[in-house]
C-alpha cells in the first residue's frame, strides 16, 4: 500500500538503489580493478577470497582483508568468472530466474570452496526471492552444514508462502533432517538456528508442533497455553521477558519469545503487541524486511481491529 510509505522512506530506498546502480556500472566498466564488491557506500576492489565464517572476504593490493556481510553486499564481480556479475545484475533487475540460471552456470566453473559458497549464497537469495522455498532451503542447509556460523544462519530463507502451501512441509522436512544430522556433528548452539528456522516454518504452516518446539527453544521456561485466567498473566510475563531480551540486544531470542507468545496465546491482547514487536525487530535489528512485512500482514489479517493494526499498515508494501 504505497499510501503508507513516507517520502523519507521512498527517498532512502531510492538512494540505495541509485548507489547499487552506480556501483554496478563501475564494476561492469572497470575490469582492470580486478575483483570487486559494491557495498552500500563504497566499492571494494582486489581479490575476492570467498565466503568465510559467514562473511565475504576481499583482499586489497596491500593484503588487507575487508569482511562484508552478505546481506548488505551489492553486485559482485569476479574477473575469472564473468557470469557471476551477469547473475548479480540480473538479480538487481529482478530477473530472478535468469539470475538463478547464471549462478548455476558460474558454479560449474568454480573449484575453490570459499568462492563456491559465496556464489551459492548469492544464488540462495535469488531462489528465495523467486519463491522457490524448497530449493532455497536446500541451498541454505548445504551452506550451513559447511559453515555453521551466525553469518550463514542470517541467510535463511524468509520469503515464506501462505499457510497451506506444499512447500512449507517440504522445507520443514529438510530442516528436520538437518537438525537430526546436526545433532551428531554440531554443538547445541549451532543446531539452535536450524530449530529457529524450523519454528518459522511451523508457525507459518500453522503446524501444531510449533508450541512444543517454541517451549524447547525457550529452555522450558514457557508454560503450555492455559485455558484459565492465569493465561493472561503468563502472556504478560512472556511479553515482559521478550522486551527484556530485546533491551539486552538479544534480538534472536526476543523475536523467538514474541512469536512464541503469539503462537501460544493467540486470543490474548498481548498477541498483536508481540507480533508488532517481532516485526520491528525483524525490520530494524535483524534486517529482514520481507519477514517484517509478513508479520505485519499477519496482524492485519488476524487482528484487523487492534491498535497494532494501524502501525502494521505502514510496514506492508
Amino acid at each position: 500500500m504505497m499510501e503508507c510509505e513516507t517520502p523519507a522512506l521512498r527517498y532512502n530506498a531510492a538512494m540505495i538503489r541509485v548507489r547499487y546502480i552506480i556501483a554496478a556500472i563501475v564494476l561492469a566498466a572497470a575490469p582492470a580493478l580486478g575483483d570487486s564488491i559494491a557495498g552500500i557506500s563504497a566499492v571494494y576492489s582486489g581479490n575476492v577470497l570467498g565466503l568465510r565464517n559467514g562473511k565475504i572476504e576481499i583482499e586489497d593490493a596491500r593484503q588487507n582483508v575487508t569482511r562484508i556481510s552478505p546481506d548488505v553486499a551489492g553486485p559482485i564481480s569476479l574477473t575469472a568468472h564473468p557470469k557471476v556479475l551477469d547473475a548479480e545484475l540480473a538479480y538487481q533487475n529482478h530477473q530472478m530466474k535468469s539470475a538463478i540460471t547464471l549462478y548455476a552456470e558460474a558454479l560449474r566453473d568454480i573449484d575453490d570452496d570459499a568462492l563456491q559458497q559465496l556464489v551459492q549464497a548469492r544464488q540462495e537469495r535469488a531462489l528465495d526471492a523467486d519463491g522457490q522455498l524448497v530449493e532455497a532451503t536446500r541451498t541454505f542447509l548445504r551452506l550451513y552444514a559447511a559453515s555453521p556460523t551466525a553469518g550463514i544462519a542470517a541467510l535463511r530463507p524468509s520469503n515464506l508462502p501462505e499457510a497451506g502451501s506444499k512447500a512449507l512441509p517440504q522445507a520443514a522436512e529438510l530442516v528436520e533432517q538437518a537438525v537430526t544430522a546436526g545433532g551428531k556433528t554440531m554443538t547445541a548452539a549451532q543446531v539452535r538456528p536450524l530449530k529457529m528456522y524450523l519454528l518459522d516454518l511451523y508457525l507459518k504452516a500453522e503446524d501444531g508442533r510449533s508450541a512444543a518446539l517454541a517451549r524447547e527453544l525457550a529452555g522450558g521456561n514457557v508454560a503450555p497455553a492455559a485455558t484459565h485466567p492465569a493465561a493472561d498473566s503468563a502472556a504478560q510475563t512472556l511479553l515482559a521477558s521478550a522486551r527484556a531480551m530485546e533491551g539486552q540486544a538479544k534480538f534472536d531470542d526476543a523475536c523467538l519469545a514474541y512469536l512464541t507468545l503469539a503462537a501460544q496465546y493467540p486470543k490474548d491482547s498481548a498477541a498483536p503487541t508481540a507480533l508488532l514487536a517481532a516485526a520491528r525487530v525483524q525490520r530494524d535489528q535483524r534486517h529482514q524486511p520481507e519477514e517484517a512485512s509478513r508479520l505485519a500482514q499477519r496482524i492485519l489479517e488476524t487482528y484487523p481491529n487492534s491498535p497494532e493494526a494501524l502501525a502494521a499498515k505502514g510496514m506492508v508494501p
